[in-house]
């Protein structure tokens, strides 16, 4: 089986050796994260931001334990943040959509969603969109922007799939 406690002692020593190693930080909250300890992780992520503030996964990570910590707030500061320090990046408002979306607010989700989308259009943020405006209660408008985004992408097969099942679940 998994040695946890080994993990989380071999990565302290990591973090120890390499204390400006951001990655090694967040190796120590993702243990963390499987101990059940977000507290810990959450503490870990932070230090992987401060120590390499381009660690776009840390970023997310951090979102997320946020979220399953039930601190939405915090996750949207993080997000906030995100878009603060890289403003041409869609990542924070990916992060702050996702944030909306865990807490079911579509409306809000699928506005962060459209922002990510004008600095970078990519298929799993249409996609988030779709579900964001789903959970906002227009699935139809959803549907819709699949529908287009598929048009000028024929090629895409995740936006395909994901069509695919708008059309079957669309009201």
């Amino acid at each position: 089986g998994k040695d946890l406690p080994g993990a989380v002692d071999t990565y302290s020593k990591l973090v120890t050796l390499q204390p400006n190693n951001g990655m090694a930080h967040m190796r120590l909250a993702s243990v963390n994260v499987l101990m059940k300890d977000e507290a810990a992780a959450a503490a870990n992520l932070q230090r992987a931001i401060a120590k390499q503030p381009d660690l776009a996964p840390a970023r997310a990570a951090a979102v997320e334990v946020a979220l399953r910590r039930d601190r939405q707030a915090e996750a949207l500061k993080l997000a906030k943040d995100t878009q603060d320090a890289f403003p041409k990046n869609p990542l924070g408002y990916v992060l702050e959509g996702d944030a909306y979306l865990f807490k079911r607010q579509g409306a809000q989700a699928a506005a962060a969603y459209e922002k990510a989308l004008a600095i970078a259009p990519a298929t799993p943020i249409v996609i988030k969109l779709s579900q964001a405006l789903t959970v906002a209660g227009k699935p139809a408008d959803g549907t819709r922007r699949l529908a287009a985004w598929y048009k000028t992408h024929p090629n895409d097969l995740g936006a395909a799939h994901y069509l695919s099942n708008s059309y079957l679940g669309a009201k």
